[in-house]
């Protein structure tokens, strides 16, 4: 999503993807949450609160140095992640399912 932006000049890479995942893994080891692995599932629907709060943690330490944003843009890096975040965890979650 960070590659899909107009204010973003440079997306994160796929080195940028594996630090996403080695640092949720990370703090979901720390803190003590469990990846969902139930089959039932369809994310981003249904994934527990402390797991998405995790993700946003990991977004923004391992993301935040790895995009660029456009000249013009008048957000940070972190804001504009966050925006990604909640668009992921929150809006798409919202959207009514077809039928």
């Amino acid at each position: 999503m960070t590659r899909e932006r107009d204010d973003i000049r440079q997306g994160s890479s796929v080195r940028g993807a594996i630090d996403l995942a080695v640092v949720a893994h990370q703090l979901c080891v720390l803190e003590g949450v469990e990846a969902p692995v139930d089959e039932g599932i369809n994310p981003p629907r249904g994934l527990p609160k402390d797991y998405t709060e995790v993700m946003l943690n990991a977004t923004l330490v391992a993301l935040s140095g790895r995009i660029h944003l456009d000249d013009t843009a008048v957000d940070t890096p972190e804001s504009v992640l966050l925006e990604i975040w909640q668009e992921y965890f929150h809006l798409r979650p919202a959207i009514a399912e077809p039928g």
